[in-house]
């Protein structure tokens, strides 16, 4: 009896079912999971870092940025600040926005009150205060600077200002040549030419100055 011979055709089969398995498994991706940023100071949840503390600055008058540069704190200190806060909210306690930093220079405050806390992991990513302002100074100044109305505002105001320092100014020279009069007298006669002399280089000195203020 002659050997039994397998079926080439079961086999070429099973070969493409095996290719078509594997680029099933190469063309499949992981899914990827959406970082999410839960606010500092309630339940809310925003898409990104920035969202989240302007939430938190807008909402409950905390600036996070302001707070951080005013204590001068490093990464560290970051941390320990983000978890002293969340621990204070789950505890059901008020944050105070006029923070000391001996308040959460405990060790334990290294340890993360939230599991995952994004926020832990993207405080390299946040900028400055002076950035933050001066991104908020220019986007002002484009705003003025499109709005003729706006602009002519501020001219006005700078015009005030202007004559309210020319007022200053008035008075102030007024009050110097007052006190110089009162020091001349009480010296007596004897210097009345001196006095003459010395005034006429003051008005001179005042007059010129004033022009250089203008």
């Amino acid at each position: 009896m002659s050997p039994s011979i397998p079926s080439s055709g079961s086999s070429e089969n099973s070969d493409i079912l095996d290719l078509k398995d594997d680029e099933g498994w190469e063309d499949a991706e992981p899914d990827e999971e959406e970082t999410t940023f839960i606010s500092l100071l309630d339940d809310d949840v925003f898409p990104d870092i920035h969202s989240m503390l302007h939430h938190c600055k807008e909402k409950h008058n905390f600036d996070f940025l302001e707070i951080r540069q005013k204590l001068g704190l490093d990464f560290y200190a970051n941390i320990k600040l983000v978890n002293y806060i969340r621990s204070r909210v789950h505890a059901g306690l008020g944050v105070s926005s006029n923070l000391a930093r001996e308040v959460f220079e405990d060790e334990r405050f290294l340890k993360p009150v939230l599991e995952d806390d994004a926020l832990l992991f993207s405080l390299d990513d946040l900028p400055d205060l002076t950035e933050v302002q001066d991104t908020e100074a220019a986007d002002k100044g484009k705003a003025v600077s499109k709005d003729p109305a706006a602009l002519v505002s501020r001219v006005s105001e700078l015009e005030e200002e202007l004559r309210r320092i020319q007022v200053q100014f008035d008075n102030y020279r007024a009050t110097v040549s007052e006190t110089l009069d009162q020091r001349w007298n009480a010296a007596g006669p004897s210097i009345s030419a001196d006095k003459d002399k010395k005034r006429d280089d003051d008005s001179h000195y005042f007059s010129s100055y004033s022009y250089n203020g203008q």
